[in-house]
Parts: C-alpha cells; structure tokens; sequence
C-alpha cells in the first residue's frame, strides 16, 4: 500500500485580492448606472394598506336599524312600502390605488318605523371599519342583522345577540358550533359586543353562493315573526305581502 510522502507541502490556500485587484468579477456591458438594478426597492407602507373612507347622510335619527343580506332584501320590501332617508357609501383603496364604491341606501319603513339597510359582501379588510362607522354614527337603539346561513334545517331561523341586547330566545334557536357567521354581519356584532350596544343577528336558512343565495319563502315568513319578536316584543307578527316575496325570491335566487 502507498502512502502520500508527509514531507508534501499542502497546496496553496486561495489568495486574497485586494479592491485594487485585477481580478475582480466583470460583466461584459456593465455600467456604473446597472449598479442600482439590483438594489432592494424601498416598499412605501402607504401603497400597500388600503383606506376606507365612509361617508354617511341620512335626514333623521334611527332608533331601530335593520341590516339585510341580498337574500333577505325581499322581507323587507314585503313588509310594505320603504322611502330611502339617506345612503352610507364606502370608498375603498386597494394596493394598486384602484378606488371602488359601494352605496348603500338608507330606508325607512313608516308603518312599521324602522330603518333598514341592503349590505352586500364586503372586501374582508373593509368589515369591521364599516361596521364601526356604522354603529358609530348611526348609533341605533337596537341593531338587528338578517342574514342567510346553512343552518339546520330542524331549526331554520337561529339567532346569535349580543349579551346587552335584552331579548330572549328559546335554547333551541341560539346559534351553537360548528355554524358561524362571517364578514361584515360578523364584524357587526362582534362590534355590537364590544361597545356594549344591543344587537341580534337573525339567521335564516339558505344555500348558493355568496350574494346569491336562495331562501325558501316558508323561511322568510318565520324570518320576520322573529324580526317582530326583536323590534316589537308586544306587537303582532309582520304580516308579509307574498307576491313580492314569490317574485323577488325568485329573483333573487337565479345565479350561473
């Protein structure tokens, strides 16, 4: 077996070149003005958090205020006739400095006094801004959330309220898990908890997809004893003129 002589010196260790060395690295067509290209670009906070700007109008005060999913907007037009006093509208900044709006009219339901107001989906980031300006400035006495949700179909209306709102429900109605609420009607009554206002969301049973879902006409009637029940604890039901609920059910639950 051979052995490599030990008196072999080791290799030369790499030597180093000073900044006046000839060998530095070059890049053929390489400028003193390239030298920045690959310099990390300072990220302006400001252009990647978008701004919410809500503007609210409305001609009187609102004592009891009423927030409608899409789905549900048929309940409130079959409950007679409603005037718009005002509109809330939200302007949104996206990172790309694209402003969007979304106007929401006030109405007001004389025979039953109540406001009411058509929400629709609403950007994730924007939900608990709005909800805050909402309650905020309009202040209500007692704020009622209807929106659709899968819910058993035993128990089609469910309700989830906030702990001063005052209203009692059977065991049987009260929201328990795995269902939840999400997105802006989330937003509310969480907000509602927090500063300690009345709030009830009323859950009614439906199914589609966001903005476009389907509740059967059966489920809008109990949807609006329930809202009699929150608004007028010693009233009669709502009475509901089901033309309108048969056209705008329809209507509404049409989606490709």
């Amino acid at each position: 077996m051979l052995f490599k002589p030990w008196l072999d010196v080791p290799p030369p260790r790499h030597e180093l070149h000073d900044d006046s060395s000839s060998d530095e690295d070059i890049h053929p067509g390489a400028t003193d003005e390239d030298d920045g290209l690959f310099e990390q670009q300072e990220t302006s906070l400001q252009d990647t958090i978008p701004v919410s700007v809500i503007d609210v109008l409305v001609n009187d005060e609102i004592s009891r205020l009423v927030v409608v999913s899409p789905a549900l907007e048929p309940v409130m037009l079959g409950l007679g006739q409603s005037q718009q006093v005002g509109s809330a509208t939200l302007n949104f900044a996206t990172a790309l400095k694209k402003v969007n709006l979304l106007v929401m009219e006030i109405m007001y339901n004389p025979a039953l006094r109540f406001h009411w107001i058509k929400i629709p989906q609403v950007p994730p980031k924007e939900c608990y801004t709005l909800a805050q300006y909402l309650l905020t400035e309009l202040h209500p006495e007692i704020l009622v959330i209807m929106a659709p949700l899968f819910v058993d179909l035993e128990h089609p209306i469910q309700v989830l309220a906030s702990s001063k709102s005052g209203v009692r429900f059977e065991e049987s109605l009260h929201l328990k898990p795995p269902h939840h609420i999400t997105g802006i009607n989330a937003s509310l009554i969480s907000y509602a908890e927090i500063s300690q206002s009345k709030a009830v969301a009323i859950l009614v049973a439906g199914e589609g997809v966001p903005d476009h879902e389907y509740v059967e006409e059966e489920y809008t009637m109990e949807a609006a004893n329930t809202l009699s029940k929150v608004l007028d604890a010693n009233g009669a039901p709502y009475k509901l003129d089901l033309a309108v609920i048969r056209h705008r059910v329809r209507s509404n639950g049409m989606y490709v």
